[in-house]
Parts: structure tokens; C-alpha cells; sequence
């Protein structure tokens, strides 16, 4: 988490986000989560009426919302209670996580109309933490349809029954279009309560005690994969944030790719693509942003005998840069200098050893933090310059 919430407040273009949770309605007053719901388009669409939550009494009729909710975007940095997946705000950038709240009756007729309903208020993920043990209904797929050719990315829980869901399928984290989580213990096994197969299900995470927010402003200690579905939610979330274009389908890639492979190697029945590894997930998101993008070097000089400068702008949500010199167009370019990026746009260079007389290229590419090391982007172009 760490890892995420690192690359989420060092981006430059981060973005807010809006995390639809439809469930049972969430409280919204608790103070964890007050500060995060869209008050004024949170909704309660069961028995296919719409009823704003914040003209109710009450604004949930169990408590499971509010916990689902909590998971995945409590309010973090606050001095009180937890911090959800999605919770930090950053300093640097504009990235905050809201909640959309849709309060459904569970039918699949209801569920997709607050579906559809999430994606006309802009949501960037939704969150369905239920399911049952029976057929698809027709509705519900075109409305998952729906979200995701409006882009929107659907997580759902894999279900608690212990079946094998190659074999039984479970819905709505059965249909295609949806990421399926199963839930682990802590030891970074499936837990025996969770469904499992690898043709239907996608990713697991965590979901045994989970520590999250209650009702009547309370906190609770729960688990199944109703809680592990909200950290992936999470973790799509941010990885939004730090790169808005990317698509469902690209998202599903990337979290698989970058997930612990805690069963057999490779994708297996029992833990499906793994463990979801939320900062190489959002990391490689963020990399995505610069990885094809080319850094330009602009106005070169040498300003006094043996030294050259230049300066080069950012291409977005890079965090360090290399410089790499050489003595000819197409020769071998060595390191030459390196540095941290920052939000001005500009980085200016001074190559401090250059020789008198000699003609230098110059190339660039800049980088973020990808796991223990950097990812970079293409080159820049090469430009020369005669040292005075």
C-alpha cells in the first residue's frame, strides 16, 4: 500500500476519482467516510425508485454498505479509525477518491439499473460486493456491458459458498467484463470459505479480519470476499487516478500482471492469477503514462569552457530522469547525470565535463518507480552541441 500511496502523491497529473459502491446503502454521516461521499448524487434505487440518501432518515438498511465501503476509501491521514484502500489525498496533485453510494434491493433487474445509473454520474469503478449461486439474467449483462464500454471498471466478489465456480458459476463476478476477487488468509492462502476456479475468477486479496467502518459511527472486524473486492476496487481506483485513459480491459491486464503468485506457478484453480499486489499495480499504471512518450531537449548551449546545458520538459508523471552523452550521432551514449523531477515542467541540465572543442549529443529518458528499481520512457531526440 505504501508503494501506491507513494506513487499516487508523487504524480504530477494525478486526478480525482469516483467509487461507486452498490450495496446496501452507506451511513453517511460516520467521519471516517463523511468526507468522501457524493452527498448530492448518492443514491437509494431500490424498488426502481430513486431517492437521494441524503433526503432519508436513514440512509441504509444494513451495515454491510458501510463496511464495504470503508475498505475501500476511509478517509486516511486523519488521526481516526482506518484508512481505506483509496483514502489519501495528496498535497501535489488533485487525486482524491469519492464514494457514490447506490443503495439496491439486490434483484438483477435493480442491480442493473443502479449500474447503469453509476455510470451516467461518473464513476470510474464499480464495486458490487454480493452474488448468488445461479443463472445470469440478461439485464444485468447488458448493463455490465454498458459500464464497460463507457470504460468503467467493474470489480465483484468471488461469493463465500467454497465452490468451484468452472464448475457452478456464481454472479455477477461470473460475467465477462467483471473482475472477480476471491478473499485470503493471512498466510497468503485461499480461505477454505472462498470460491475458487481460474476460468471465472481473476484475482484474489485479502479478506480474513479486515479491520473497517461500521454503523453508528463504529468500526468492525469482518472478512469474505465481500472485503476483498472493495481493496481491488481500491487499488483500480488509484490506478485512475495517476492514468485516466486507461480502460478496463487494460486494467484487468495489468493488476494480474502485477499480482503474487501465491498458488501453482502461473494461473491456477485454486488462486486464480494471484494476489493482488496493489503498488506494482498502480506503479505500472503510472509507467504507463510515459513508457511510448519521448522527453524533447530544447536549447542547447555552451555557456562557458568546459560545460554544456540544456533543458529538457517533462512528459507527465515522471519521477527521475537520466541524461546519457556521446561522441558521435549513433555511438554509445554514457551516463552523465541524473536528477529528481519536479512539477515546474522544465528540467534544466549543466554538464559540468565536457571538453574544450569537442562536439556532444545528448539524450534523455525519464523514469518512475516501478518495485524495487525505475521504469523509463523512450529517449528523447539527440541533440549536439560543440563544447567551447
Amino acid at each position: 500500500m505504501s508503494d501506491a500511496w507513494d506513487a499516487v502523491k508523487n504524480a504530477n497529473n494525478a486526478v480525482g476519482v469516483r467509487v461507486a459502491v452498490i450495496d446496501s446503502g452507506i451511513e453517511l454521516t460516520h467521519p471516517d467516510l463523511s468526507g468522501r461521499i457524493l452527498k448530492n448524487l448518492s443514491a437509494d434505487l431500490s424498488n426502481d425508485n430513486l431517492i437521494l440518501l441524503k433526503n432519508k432518515e436513514v440512509s441504509y438498511s444494513a451495515n454491510h454498505g458501510t463496511v464495504v465501503a470503508g475498505a475501500a476509501a476511509a478517509i486516511a491521514d486523519n488521526n481516526l479509525g482506518i484508512a481505506g484502500v483509496a483514502g489519501i489525498v495528496s498535497n501535489k496533485n488533485s487525486f482524491k477518491s469519492k464514494i457514490l453510494a447506490i443503495q439496491t434491493d439486490y434483484g438483477d433487474k435493480n442491480i442493473a439499473m443502479c449500474i447503469r445509473y453509476a455510470v451516467s454520474k461518473g464513476a470510474d469503478v464499480i464495486n458490487l460486493s454480493m452474488g448468488k449461486m445461479s443463472s445470469d439474467d440478461p439485464e444485468l449483462v447488458n448493463a455490465i456491458n454498458f459500464a464497460y464500454e463507457a470504460g468503467v471498471t467493474v470489480v465483484a466478489s468471488a461469493g463465500n459458498s467454497g465452490k468451484n465456480t468452472d464448475i457452478e458459476r456464481h454472479y455477477p463476478s461470473s460475467e465477462e467484463h467483471v473482475i472477480s476477487v476471491m478473499f485470503t488468509n493471512p498466510d497468503n492462502t485461499r480461505n477454505w470459505q472462498s470460491n475458487y476456479g481460474k476460468i471465472y475468477n481473476d484475482i484474489c486479496a485479502p479478506g480474513h479480519d479486515i479491520i473497517t467502518t461500521d454503523v453508528n459511527n463504529q468500526y468492525t472486524v469482518t472478512g469474505g470476499s465481500s472485503l476483498a473486492a472493495p481493496i481491488v476496487a481500491g487499488t483500480v481506483a488509484m490506478m485512475k487516478g495517476v492514468n485516466e485513459d486507461l480502460q478496463p480491459d487494460q486494467i484487468e491486464a495489468i493488476i494480474k500482471s502485477t499480482a503474487y503468485d501465491i498458488g501453482e506457478t502461473g494461473v491456477d484453480d485454486d488462486t486464480a492469477s494471484g494476489l493482488v499486489n496493489t503498488g506494482l499495480a498502480v506503479q505500472k499504471a503510472k509507467w504507463y503514462t510515459i513508457k511510448d512518450k519521448q522527453p524533447v531537449i530544447n536549447a542547447m548551449t555552451s555557456i562557458i569552457s568546459g560545460k554544456v546545458s540544456f533543458y529538457f520538459k517533462t512528459v507527465g508523471n515522471e519521477e527521475r530522469y537520466n541524461v546519457y552523452r556521446s561522441t558521435s550521432l549513433n555511438g554509445v551514449y554514457k551516463q552523465v547525470g541524473n536528477g529528481k523531477v519536479d512539477a515546474s515542467g522544465k528540467i534544466y541540465f549543466t554538464d559540468n565535463n565536457a571538453k574544450s572543442g569537442v562536439k556532444y549529443f545528448y539524450k534523455v529518458w525519464v523514469k518512475t518507480k516501478y518495485g524495487d528499481t525505475y521504469k523509463h520512457s523512450a529517449y528523447s531526440n539527440a541533440v549536439s552541441c560543440v563544447a567551447k
